[in-house]
């Protein structure tokens, strides 16, 4: 009598997952074929057999049994590929929840995706096979002393877990920036001062706003460390005080008195 087989679990997986054939007539089955991949089984009975999901392709596949005479019907099993992440856009960002982009392989049947010892993003929709968009969780604060703190962006799906793939699956945290001095706080347009503070580094921009409320005036700038900035008073300033305050990736420095310039 041929074997028949009524049902196959998972129908859906990746390789070194136990799979089991249901259905009847299957005592004698020597070998599973998924397409034309052979697989000797791990268990043998007359209703039952079980064995390893080999590593494939990713795509469909049809699964039978074979006794050494006779081959069964078969059914479909869809080979999961493991997943990859290739890039993030942003990279970067503050302490705080940030919703980002996931680029990358096989990810449609995304179950979640972790931040390092960060935790466990929120907000996973999965917009395609090769697209996520997600909420990245709220990280601890950092140590005294530290600016950043790189982790791996880690995928898992029905197809396994990915693994690093070096700077395209890494998102950096920017703890917020502040300045604490001016050196001088009073000059001319045109002129050159030094701005200390602390996570000054990777600065996207210097800004002038009145005290009193006004225009946002961006200055020319070049970061020296974490720690300064050189930057140039705008020209066309009128006669004033202003905030003075950084952006990083970790967000803007707050208005305090130690940042306020008089042009």
């Amino acid at each position: 009598m041929a074997p028949v087989i009524t049902s196959i679990s998972p129908t859906q997986s990746h390789h070194a997952v136990p799979m089991t054939i249901t259905g009847t007539g299957l005592s004698s089955v020597i070998r599973v074929n998924f397409g034309t991949r052979p697989v000797t089984p791990t268990s043998v009975t007359s209703t039952t057999v079980t064995c390893m999901i080999p590593e494939l392709p990713a795509g469909q596949y049809n699964v039978s049994v074979f006794t050494g005479s006779l081959t069964s019907n078969s059914l479909p099993f869809y080979y999961i590929g493991p997943p990859k992440v290739t890039s993030l856009t942003p990279s970067t960002g503050p302490l705080a929840a940030t919703s980002l982009s996931v680029f990358g392989e096989n990810l449609v049947t995304t179950t979640s995706v972790a931040f390092g010892d960060a935790g466990i993003a929120s907000d996973v929709v999965i917009t395609s096979n090769t697209t996520l968009t997600v909420m990245s969780p709220e990280h601890a604060p950092l140590e005294p002393g530290t600016c950043t703190d790189t982790v791996d962006v880690v995928v898992t799906t029905a197809g396994g877990t990915s693994f690093s793939t070096g700077a395209g699956s890494q998102y950096t945290y920017y703890d917020a920036p502040v300045v604490t001095g001016m050196r001088p706080s009073s000059a001319s347009v045109g002129s050159t001062f030094t701005i200390s503070g602390s996570c000054l580094l990777d600065a996207t921009r210097v800004t002038f706003t009145p005290t009193a409320g006004g225009q946002l005036v961006q200055a020319d700038y070049v970061v020296l460390s974490p720690a300064q900035i050189s930057a140039i008073v705008p020209p066309h300033l009128s006669q004033n005080t202003y905030n003075v305050r950084v952006t990083t990736p970790g967000g803007q420095s707050p208005i305090t008195p130690e940042a306020v310039f008089t042009v």
